[in-house]
This record gives structure tokens, sequence and C-alpha cells, in this order.
């Protein structure tokens, strides 16, 4: 059996992006981090076709200095002895330095997304292979969300899930209430809307929020949701894994580096470019220059509401 160790930005999107690599490995045993969002990153793998096993260790242990390209230098770089499993990995997927690098070799505009780039980076490029990441639910976990919404949402409203935060300030768009004012406007016209995150509810009375629960039961959730809100992170990857509609809010960056292929609708329809008012400028949160974000929170909520009547019923 295969032994490949991720090493990689806290990133639940990243591991879903490697799911078309590992389909083609196949029968891997996946070493990750057990400290990011509470055990996120081995539930995600567990879920991921193709990994028989995950063994956890503590990413101080194995990681180097941030966008340092390690591939394959990881061994040298501990500064502490390396765990057995790791020592006798015979692959390292290297998610946190070589697609940085691959980006601003092309000034953050790479010519493909994610997927294709691990698929090529390690030369099992098919150009008929699918893809989008994929993500299996168990049965016990659909059980217990059945059990959960059995309570939240005894009407059997359609949901509708709205991801109030992303992983980095550029991609956060929550902002004057907007989230709460989508939620207004979809319980108005019958859904039940539904908050993605671990730590803030929803400020609505009537709305759900998974607040405290792991990643496979968000991902069960997701898949009873007609439809998804979502900055450029994790959940939207995951809602693609589990075949459920996304409504992305997007800046800059071409969305096919992130979605081509997604059944997903991208707001706005044209790119609001770089912010350039004084104003714009005063409050833009975009760090990396070569990759670069628009600040969404020039996203307006006609824009939103015009996406979500695209793909709701």
């Amino acid at each position: 059996m295969k032994t490949v160790l991720i090493r990689q930005r806290p990133s639940i999107g990243d591991c879903l992006l490697l799911s078309p690599l590992i389909g083609q490995l196949k029968h891997v045993t996946v070493i990750t981090d057990a400290q990011y969002l509470n055990g996120a990153l081995p539930l995600i793998f567990q879920g991921i076709p193709g990994v028989d096993r995950v063994e956890c260790i503590d990413s101080l242990e194995w990681t180097t200095p941030p966008n340092q390209q390690i591939d394959p230098l990881l061994f040298g770089a501990a500064t502490s002895p390396l765990p057995y499993t790791v020592k006798t990995a015979n692959l390292v997927l290297d998610c946190n330095a070589a697609f940085i690098q691959f980006e601003r070799e092309h000034a953050g505009l790479p010519p493909y997304g994610i997927a294709k780039f691990w698929l090529k980076h390690h030369n099992l490029y098919d150009p008929n292979a699918n893809l989008l990441p994929k993500y299996n639910i168990s049965e016990k976990k659909r059980e217990e969300v059945a059990q959960w919404l059995w309570e939240k949402n005894p009407d059997k409203k359609p949901m509708v899930g709205i991801v109030l935060r992303a992983g980095a300030w550029p991609r956060d768009w929550n902002y004057n209430c907007l989230a709460s004012k989508i939620a207004d406007w979809l319980y108005t016209r019958g859904y039940m809307p539904v908050g993605i995150d671990p730590i803030k509810p929803l400020v609505n009375s009537y709305g759900i929020s998974c607040v405290g629960k792991q990643i496979d039961f968000v991902a069960a959730l997701l898949e009873q949701c007609t439809a998804i809100l979502t900055p450029d992170t994790g959940i939207l990857h995951l809602a693609q894994a589990v075949n459920i509609p996304q409504v992305a809010l997007w800046g800059i960056i071409p969305p096919a580096l992130r979605v081509e292929g997604y059944d997903c609708i991208v707001v706005p329809k044209k790119s609001l470019g770089y912010c350039q008012t004084p104003d714009e400028l005063a409050t833009c949160q975009c760090p990396w220059k070569f990759q670069q974000w628009s600040c969404l929170r020039r996203i307006t909520l006609s824009m939103i509401i015009n996406g979500l009547k695209e793909v709701l019923p």
C-alpha cells in the first residue's frame, strides 16, 4: 500500500482538490495533521475515494517555513525526529509550496486549476479524467443528520446553506448583516436558511446553524440542501463533492482556477476588478498581490439574490 504524506496549508478545499489525484493513485495511506478545525482534515480524507487509511501527526514535527519549496527536501527539514510513518512515506504531496510557486510563476493566474495541477505535477494527468472533488458520506452520518433535522426543520422546508465566513479575510463577505438579509429573503420565499460555520450562528430566530458540528456532519447536511451560498472556501468544494449546486461569491481570480466543471453560479457575473477609489483602497483587505481577490464587500444584496434565483426552483 502506498503511504502518501500530505503537507499543505490547513485547508479543507485543498484536501478535496487532491481527490482526482488520490483516485488515480488508489489504495493510499494518508498522513496529515489532526489539529486544524478540530480534526477536519482526517475526516475529509477518510471520505475521499481511494484513501484506505488516515494517520495523524503533529504538523509541527515536519513542517518547514511557509511557502518554502520542500519537495523532495522534507526529510532534512524537521527540527525534531520524524515519526516512523513520515520517514516511510513513499510519496510527498507538498500542497503548501508547490502550487503557490506555480501561481507565482504565472503572476497569480496559472493556466489551469489545482486539481489538474496535481495530476500534471505527478505525471498522472489524463485528458479524460474527472477533475471534480469526491466525498463519501456514511449512512450513520446521514441518519444522525436526519434526526437533527427532524428537530430543527420539522416542516421539512427546502434548505439553503449560507457559509458565513471564509478562511482568508479578502473572501469574507458578511458585512452590514448581509447574511441575515439573505436569510430573511430565503425564509419569506419558503426556504430554510442554514448557517454553515463551526463557531458563529446565523442571526435569525428561524434559521438553523450547525455550530460545533464536525465536517462529516456538515457534508451530510449539505447533501440535504437545495443549494449553498459561499465564498471561495472549503465548503464550496465540499458542496460540489456531494453534488449540491453552489452560488459562489467571487473576486478577481478566474473562477476556472478553482471551480472548473462545478455546478456553480459565480457572483458577480463579471469581475468587479481591483479596488480603485479612495474608499475602496482604505478598506481593501487583499494582502497577496500575486493572488488578489477583489473585496467581496463590494458585492451587493441584489447581485446575490439574482444568483440564488438562477439555482433555486
